[in-house]
């Protein structure tokens, strides 16, 4: 049997090759495709190893484009980093701005995860939009969030004074978790018998 430090160290080897002072396109393409193809063929938690490398030591490009899209490609195709690509792209959103199609494509991911009630994906989708500017209040992505069953997401949109007023009214008379009560009765939107 392989024993499982032996595949990451391995990995690391890979992430320290890679690494320049500036990374260029083909440099930046290098990197992640041979992470990519580590994960196709069948080492579980390359992409993943990827982008947590990536965080732990940040990397100079001289293509935040081409960058940015490999991580919006990870954001839409492994859901399992899902989380790690939406914190790279909210740490690095002064370098990565999200463009209008980046903005539709995360809409789209989000909306996905809604019906699918992919609770945790949708929490982070919404963060990812909220953290860089993209949430309007009342907008269609607030107002699928606040008609969801999703209460987490709907305590973001509430914090953030992101709730249109219909939207706001729905989540105080549907609100059904101990957490998002809470806070509708701490600020006053909810007397102590409907919190009770």
């Amino acid at each position: 049997m392989e024993f499982p430090y032996y595949v990451a160290e391995n990995l690391e080897q890979i992430f320290r090759g890679k690494l320049k002072a500036d990374l260029g396109s083909a440099e930046i393409m290098t990197l992640f495709n041979s992470f990519f193809c580590l994960e196709k063929s069948g080492t579980k938690g390359a992409v993943r190893y990827l982008l947590k490398s990536i965080e732990k030591k940040p990397i100079d490009t001289t293509d935040p484009e081409l960058y940015k899209s490999y991580l919006l490609t990870i954001l839409a195709n492994n859901e399992r980093s899902l989380n790690k690509a939406c914190s790279l792209l909210i740490n690095n959103k002064a370098s990565l701005i999200l463009n209008p199609s980046d903005i539709a494509l995360v809409d789209r991911l989000l909306s996905s995860r809604l019906s699918n009630e992919h609770d945790l994906e949708v929490i982070w989708l919404l963060y990812l939009l909220i953290q860089t500017g993209n949430v309007d209040k009342g907008d269609a992505v607030a107002s699928s969030v606040a008609h969801s069953h999703n209460e987490l997401a709907q305590l973001l949109l509430l914090r953030k004074a992101l709730l249109s007023e219909e939207s706001f009214l729905h989540i105080c008379t549907e609100a059904t978790s101990w957490i998002l009560l809470y806070e509708l009765f701490a600020a006053g939107n909810i007397s102590e018998r409907d919190f009770v």
